[in-house]
């Protein structure tokens, strides 16, 4: 029975080993394959795909007598090129031929551009509903579209990650599409929540909810009120005090950490969401992306992306090196990142897990956490000599 058992889970973790590398973006080709071809596929991965949530290289390699080919996808058309010189060149005992897609699908017919229609639409790591949430995209947001599969369509954000959405949460075209969106002003809705209104009173029918983030059109204004209006040309009235000119709101000066710790506590409370990036719940490095992003900073999208990012901070015995607004990163080990906070000073840090809160390093403070001071591993400073 011991047998069977430890039969049973060796098979089990295979599968999930198996099925894991047959869903990256970025494959490692090596069973089958000639050494040589397989090691040069590798090492244009390494160059074009470090990173496979940013960017697309699914290589497929068939092997027959002394012909290889190389069919799947690639975003980027250096890629192509790298591989055909690379393989040709790595064992002259076989003969590599490509036959390899590039994206954005050609079948798009240049309609590669969408802009989100919802306050927050999902973004799938496989194209059905029941599949894993990765990230979100707010209202607003523009995204290209590589390639679509059964009303699903594979697309990549503004901070590069790539994911399944389904059509009926974006607005899609060509770059008309994105041209008329940027011919009229456009404003970020500033506060956590709100919504559009038919006419300018709280009163009349909703046309959309709104999330902290949201970007919509100025075609007009009334009193205390701006009137909007959202890819699909849908229009309506928000409150001129929670809207910021885009432009404005991405050019604003450096913060400094004080500011950020400030934009992060109206988050407290919020729940927690695998995969969650907006004012309706995120998770711990979707809380970090969004509070800096709302101070005109970019970050990438999961901890150990944001790991790479900023310059390393020696935190300190007691954590003394650290300013208000460095990032705070936690993991079982250095290389293996999963979780992220923004540091406050006086050895506290606010981060999302289970819901947005607050915790500290110091031990006699009663939101000490031990599992977090354990699993703590390094700190960046993402800021410019500001605390």
């Amino acid at each position: 029975m011991q047998n069977r058992s430890w039969n049973f889970l060796v098979l089990f973790i295979a599968a999930i080993l198996w099925f894991g590398l047959s869903q990256s973006g970025c494959k490692r080709v090596s069973e089958g394959v000639p050494p040589k071809i397989a090691a040069a596929i590798d090492s244009v991965r390494q160059i074009y795909c470090p990173d496979r949530r940013l960017s697309v290289f699914d290589i497929h390699v068939e092997v027959r007598g002394k012909n290889v080919t190389l069919t799947g996808e690639v975003d980027q058309p250096a890629a192509i090129s790298a591989l055909s010189k690379a393989t040709k060149a790595a064992d002259r005992d076989f003969k590599v031929e490509l036959n390899l897609k590039l994206l954005p699908d050609a079948e798009l017919h240049g309609k590669t551009v969408g802009i989100i229609l919802s306050s927050v639409a999902n973004l799938r790591s496989k194209p059905a509903y029941s599949a894993e949430l990765s990230s979100q995209l707010l209202l607003g947001t523009e995204i290209k579209v590589l390639k679509h599969k059964d009303g699903w369509f594979y697309v990549q954000g503004e901070d590069g990650y790539l994911g399944w959405l389904n059509g009926v949460f974006f607005q899609w075209g060509d770059r008309q599409l994105q041209k008329r969106w940027h011919e009229k002003p456009r404003y970020v809705f500033t506060n956590l929540s709100g919504k559009i209104y038919e006419k300018p009173s709280t009163r009349s029918m909703v046309v959309s909810d709104l999330v902290g983030g949201a970007v919509v059109q100025k075609i007009g204004a009334s009193r205390n009120w701006l009137k909007v209006q959202l890819p699909d040309q849908r229009q309506g009235y928000v409150q001129k005090q929670f809207l910021r000119s885009l432009e404005k709101w991405e050019t604003q000066p450096m913060p400094d950490g004080r500011k950020i710790v400030r934009t992060a506590l109206r988050f407290h409370g919020l729940p927690y969401l695998w995969g969650g990036t907006s004012p309706k719940a995120v998770d711990c490095s979707g809380f970090t992306q969004t509070v800096f992003k709302w101070n005109g900073i970019r970050l990438l999208r999961d901890a150990s992306q944001q790991f790479r990012q900023g310059v390393a901070i020696d935190p300190g015995r007691d954590f003394e090196n650290l300013r208000p607004g460095d990032l705070v990163f936690f993991g079982p080990k250095k290389n293996k990142i999963v979780h992220v906070g923004i540091y406050m000073g006086d050895m506290q840090y606010i981060h999302s897990s289970g819901r947005v809160k607050i915790n500290s390093f110091d031990r006699q403070a009663k939101n000490f956490s031990e599992y977090r001071y354990k699993t703590f591993v390094g700190a960046r400073r993402i800021l410019e000599n500001k605390s």
